[in-house]
């Protein structure tokens, strides 16, 4: 990037900057291009970081708006780390406090427990002194092995006000606040347990938003037992546990996102049923995902059908099997709802009674939800079958995105498609592409039919993405996605296919300018030529 042409005078609003690096940011994400992140960042950022100030400073906001802080034991092996690339700069020749917004505090329990922690934490010397507009603060509880129980309860517990106190000293605006207990070796005795219970309590209480991010490794959930109002909870469950399911249930009326990956949940109805069969209602929660290698049963409880568990849930995400005769997920919700991204296989047939194909079984979910907008799945097999239920569901006129995972797609497959969903934007679909043979081929698409008939054809879709990224397409392949983007783009004049890695691109073109020359298409090259891959 030449820098040299700008001046320096030059003031660019700062929205503008950050939509400028963001677009950097995703372009080199999306083209893959073959460098590391510090050398894009060297590439990239480094000219930008002494052109003005203006600018030096929305860069550094990208750079240095996390910083890592490892408060380890021994107290010598503390260190500190500013977010993405702290080989550009210095950070004692910038105001770096001004500009970290998150702060990622690792405390080891073990130097807590012995007062070091706090002691370092209170020191001017502390490398997170000075943070004051911070306003996201995540904290990883974690130990170097076994603790033995062999500290002064009361000495213990001052240790640990010490070290809160500290961090909301230095980091005042933090009041979104995640906890993560990584305590993977047990505390031997139940004093010091206690004590790192109460330390995740204090650090939570007052927050905003209080996330923790638990698993059942360690069996220990005395810890949590006064932690009633979090908001958010990201749960790893090896084998069910009704103990730790119970820490899901105490905090259901306050929480807003929940993830499980799970192992044993077995059935839906454990996490709206306390252990006694009481009904739980979760009557904030926006975002659920669950995911598991194992399927979920029906639950094998009575239906209560006026219970609706998550009657304000938008997000739903589902990598795992889900047993679709069983609505205990969706009851309630099918005006709030906004996305779904599923996963499912073979074993999803035999929870849908009278289902033959994953495809319709989606369908027919999908059909509940009229505010649905995004659609994400992976498993569906039949192309056909989800076509032939689309006239019957009104309600998918409103998605604008749409992921057919590796689902086969031809050309008058995409047609029907885009005729039903009228308001579809982005659609992405990596499964074989069928062009009825090789280009010239006698049963390839009439250009000349598809032209009269349908143009112009579906303007409101915007991207098209028909291969999945970090493909080793062949000679073939590349043929025929070129073949196909061709076809479609003399019917329909607004899409654009997402960026490709440089590879890949390379070789589209190439095949594309075959095409364009081709006396099939050559009538239609300003139309076909709009596809060509800008050079990196």
């Amino acid at each position: 990037m030449a820098v040299s042409a700008y001046k320096t005078s030059m003031q660019i609003p700062s929205d503008i900057t950050n939509l400028i690096l963001t677009y950097l940011e995703e372009r080199q994400r999306l083209t893959g291009l073959n460098l590391s992140l510090q050398a894009f960042h060297r590439r990239v950022y480094a000219p930008l970081l002494s052109l003005n100030r203006e600018w030096r400073t929305a860069v550094l906001r990208r750079l240095a708006s996390e910083c890592v802080f490892t408060a380890d034991y021994p107290i010598s092996s503390s260190r500190a780390i500013y977010s993405y690339a702290p080989e550009l700069f210095a950070p004692e020749d910038y105001p770096m406090g001004a500009l970290v917004r998150t702060v990622t505090l690792r405390l080891n329990f073990e130097g807590i427990a012995d007062g070091d922690v706090p002691q370092l934490l209170t020191s001017p010397e502390c490398p997170i002194n000075g943070f004051s507009y911070a306003t996201n603060l995540n904290v990883e509880i974690f130990s170097s092995g076994v603790i033995i129980e062999d500290h002064d309860e009361k000495q213990v517990l001052g240790y640990v006000d010490d070290t809160v106190s500290a961090i909301r000293r230095v980091l005042p605006m933090a009041h979104n606040i995640s906890v993560a207990d990584n305590m993977l070796y047990p505390i031997v005795g139940n004093k010091l347990s206690a004590a790192l219970g109460y330390l995740i309590q204090q650090l939570l209480c007052g927050s905003t938003k209080s996330s923790i991010c638990y698993s059942s490794y360690v069996d220990d959930t005395a810890k949590y037992s006064g932690l009633t109002s979090l908001t958010h909870i990201d749960y790893e469950m090896i084998g069910y546990s009704k103990k730790h399911m119970q820490i899901i249930h105490q905090n259901a009326m306050s929480l807003q996102e929940l993830s499980i990956d799970y192992k044993g949940l077995g059935q839906i109805f454990k996490l709206v049923a306390d252990n006694s069969g009481a009904l739980i209602t979760y009557p904030r929660l926006r975002c659920l995902k669950l995911s598991s290698v194992d399927g979920l049963a029906p639950s094998s409880y009575p239906v209560f059908e006026d219970h609706m568990p998550f009657p304000r849930l938008i997000h739903v995400d589902l990598m795992v099997d889900y047993p679709f005769g069983d609505d205990t997920l969706f009851r309630g919700n099918a005006n709030s709802l906004e996305s779904l991204w599923m996963v499912a296989d073979g074993r999803v047939e035999s929870y849908v009674t009278g289902i033959n194909m994953s495809s319709k079984a989606f369908m027919e979910i999908l059909s509940q939800f009229p505010s649905l907008e995004k659609f994400e799945a992976s498993g569906l097999t039949e192309m056909p079958t989800l076509l032939t239920q689309l006239p019957f569901l009104p309600n998918l006129r409103l998605i604008r995105v749409l992921d057919l995972g590796h689902v086969p797609l031809s050309i008058s497959d995409l047609i029907t498609l885009l005729q039903t969903m009228t308001r579809l934007c982005v659609l992405s679909c990596s499964g074989s592409l069928n062009i009825g043979g090789e280009p010239n081929a006698e049963l390839g698409p009439d250009l000349d039919t598809l032209r009269e008939e349908y143009y112009p054809f579906a303007r409101q879709l915007k991207v098209l993405s028909l291969w999945k990224y970090g493909g080793d397409f062949t000679d073939l392949g590349v043929n025929s996605l070129t073949y196909f983007l061709a076809s479609f783009a003399v019917i329909c004049p607004s899409f654009y296919p997402t960026p490709m890695d440089p590879k890949l691109a390379v070789r589209f073109n190439k095949s594309l300018r075959l095409l364009i020359d081709d006396d099939m298409f050559a009538k239609y090259s300003k139309d076909i030529r709009r596809l060509l891959v800008a050079k990196m």
